[in-house]
């Protein structure tokens, strides 16, 4: 589909909703073609608006990645690379941006900030996070506030031999954040509670949902539906002992090969389960604006944070550049401005996010941003298409210990270094998706690997950011 006559930022700003969940594969969707999976809401968002294919998350694990997507920063660059780790309350959020721009800046459910500072720019956050990681550092922490949340677990096999049918798990968690998302969306507009509103101002609404992330429990009438068709996964492990050195030592906490086929067969059923349960909390929210009228008047984005290996490579979780964990849905939708079903192949990231927002919006894009506003690209403006098919895009990982894994991908050339903890990765994902055979060092592709190799080696040292003692 080409450039379409859509005029992009009327007199008035629009509204922005930002729905984003928690360790969903872009493949589980039924707009990418999962013929199994049941996600009509997504896939309308998609069917309305545009669909990026090949979405990237910058950090492969919640906390720096979401960080990442908030300041459009490699987490390297601001200072947070680890789980546990804060934000320093100076940078710039997309958040903050927005808030000094006018817009009334809104957040309900899960961010995953670390420390003391819960705000970074997010004037309301009416629902919080459910816990704080790092929460026992916390003055005046007692007890974790959503106890059974996480059964007392060690292992991801641990996980998947728990999967089951049920109400607790995250999905508790996620029917408050559904729950005061649509109060909030009611009460912005028709200020039936809180007067501090000022629904004459433009509204900026993250929405974040716990779910598809594990624990394996999924709501039962989902479960059941699932359990009886899915299968086992499509993408087998090389053995044990002929992974990688990094999922070698991924797997000593993992410990995957302890599971059953059964037990994987839940598990899977169970996050199926879980991924629909999330795209009927993203229905739950748009039939707010269908009901207020507001619908074409918000900007709306779809992503998550990272993926979900889901027993591919005989793996879960997260934490490695396989394309079921760095890959991530990303859908923008805004009825009348953006074109309807257009499906860009072009690589992406999560680090384009706060651009994008700001050319879409009218807003100025602050300088030194690492991500790249994608409104050319969907204009499908052929110096931006080429410009993103030759641009690099980078992904990071830091484990404790252990040298940065950083991933740098170019067009369908994919190169994962590992310092000393490992060799070199090289998948052309064109004539091997499944990223089963590593072609480092194949002269075939040694240009394109010393030049990847180049870009990994151009970033900047990491630095970690501590929160200042009150002591």
């Amino acid at each position: 589909m080409g450039s379409q006559e859509l005029p992009l930022v009327p007199d008035r700003p629009p509204h922005v909703l930002i729905l984003m969940s928690d360790e969903h594969c872009p493949r589980v969707m039924g707009c990418s073609g999962d013929p199994l999976i049941h996600t009509p809401n997504i896939d309308r968002l998609a069917a309305d608006g545009v669909l990026f294919d090949r979405a990237y998350c910058n950090n492969p694990i919640c906390v720096p990645g979401r960080y990442s997507i908030l300041t459009s920063k490699l987490p390297r660059e601001i200072g947070s690379t680890r789980f546990d780790q804060g934000l320093d309350p100076s940078t710039l959020t997309y958040a903050r941006h927005f808030a000094q721009a006018g817009y009334q800046t809104t957040c309900v459910g899960k961010m995953h900030f670390q420390g003391l500072e819960q705000m970074h720019g997010w004037m309301f956050r009416p629902y919080g996070d459910m816990e704080v990681l790092n929460h026992r550092k916390l003055p005046g922490f007692k007890a974790d506030p959503y106890p059974t949340a996480k059964p007392p677990h060690h292992s991801l096999s641990d996980w998947v031999r728990d999967a089951r049918p049920g109400m607790d798990g995250f999905i508790q968690f996620d029917q408050g954040v559904t729950v005061a998302t649509r109060v909030t969306l009611m009460d912005y507009f028709r200020h039936l509670i809180h007067p501090h509103y000022s629904a004459d101002r433009p509204l900026m609404l993250q929405v974040s949902w716990k779910t598809p992330h594990w624990p394996f429990i999924a709501p039962p009438e989902y479960f059941n539906h699932y359990r009886p068709q899915i299968g086992m996964p499509p993408i087998p492990g090389p053995g044990r002992d002929k992974e990688h050195p990094w999922m070698q030592h991924k797997h000593k906490w993992e410990i995957p090969y302890e599971n059953t086929d059964d037990q994987i067969l839940n598990a899977r059923a169970a996050y199926y389960g879980l991924v629909q349960y999330t795209d009927r909390q993203v229905g739950l929210v748009l039939d707010v604006l269908d009901e207020l009228g507001l619908r074409d008047d918000f900007l709306i984005i779809y992503h998550s944070d990272h993926g979900e290996l889901a027993g591919n490579h005989a793996s879960w979780g997260k934490g490695c550049f396989f394309e079921d964990s760095v890959r991530v849905p990303l859908i923008m939708s805004w009825p009348g401005r953006l074109p309807a079903g257009l499906r860009i192949q072009e690589n992406v990231t999560l680090l384009d996010l706060f651009p994008t927002l700001c050319d879409y919006t009218g807003q100025a894009i602050p300088p030194n941003l690492r991500g790249q506003s994608l409104r050319p690209l969907i204009d499908r403006q052929p110096a931006a298409i080429d410009h993103f098919r030759g641009r690099v895009n980078l992904s990071e990982f830091f484990n404790a210990g252990r040298d940065p894994m950083v991933m740098a991908l170019r067009d369908r050339i994919k190169v994962n270094s590992y310092g000393k903890d490992g060799p070199t990765e090289l998948y052309d994902l064109d004539a091997d998706p499944d990223e089963l055979t590593n072609r480092a060092g194949d002269p075939a592709y040694a240009q394109v690997q010393r030049q990847l190799e180049a870009e990994i080696a151009r970033l900047p040292a990491p630095f970690a950011w501590n929160e200042p003692s009150a002591s």
